[in-house]
């Protein structure tokens, strides 16, 4: 019974994640050995991968969440988004944002960091009214979360 229930658990949470476009982390390479806490900080910029106007906000490790992972948070204006959305496309391969809801946002999008690590970067607006892309600059601002495993999923 207990195994039945796990497996069925593990079933919706896979359905879940494809429906609302969540990737498949199981393939995922594992994390570098030994990242701990201590290593949270501005992966953007140890990894080469930050651009102009884009500001660090801090790095929190989540020890709760599976992977145990660390998130870097970042934050730019409206009027800088569209130059920072589009060195991630170039950079990193993430997908443009599109308009959903209430909000714009990008798929999570993976890269490989300098020492191998894994990473995981979304970029999205807050709750607007704002419909076109043309009218970012009216927005004050958007958040880029970075995350990276400490231990395997």
């Amino acid at each position: 019974m207990k195994r039945t229930l796990r497996a069925g658990m593990a079933c919706l949470v896979a359905c879940v994640a494809v429906a609302v476009g969540v990737p498949d982390l199981s393939g995922a390479a594992a994390p570098v050995p030994g990242l701990t806490a201590q290593d949270c900080g501005d992966f953007l910029a140890g990894n080469s991968k930050k651009p102009p106007n884009l500001v660090y906000d801090g790095c929190l490790y989540l020890p709760d969440r599976q992977g145990k992972p660390l998130q870097a948070t970042y934050h730019v204006q409206g009027r800088f988004a569209a130059r920072v959305e589009s060195y991630f496309v170039k950079t990193v391969g993430m997908d443009a944002l599109k308009r959903v809801c209430c909000q714009w946002s990008s798929r999570p999008t993976q890269f490989t960091g300098k020492a191998g690590a894994e990473f995981s970067i979304t970029m999205s607006s807050g709750e607007t009214i704002v419909g076109s892309r043309s009218e970012w600059a009216s927005i004050p601002r958007f958040e880029i979360v970075v995350e990276t495993f400490t231990e395997e999923i």
